[in-house]
């Protein structure tokens, strides 16, 4: 099993090389709402309910826009 570090750098990596491809993840916390680009051009956007569900998602040790991009490479 892989420690919290590891997972971190797993998803750091995977989310660095998806920006350097053209991923990109928004953010605004006040209504909330997540916009998600993928290399390619697909986009994913979640609001309310569903964009507060993914924030809550995140774990706390590691960047929101991080861990979104990362998983969003499997959707």
């Amino acid at each position: 099993m892989m420690t919290e570090e590891q997972l971190e750098r797993d998803y750091i990596d995977r989310a660095c090389a998806a920006i350097r491809a053209g991923a990109s993840c928004s953010i605004d916390y006040g209504l909330p709402w997540v916009s998600v680009t993928q290399p390619g051009g697909t986009e994913y956007f979640f609001q309310e309910s569903e964009a507060s569900d993914l924030l809550e998602s995140v774990p706390d040790w590691i960047d929101e826009h991080t861990y979104i991009i990362a998983v969003s490479q499997g959707w």
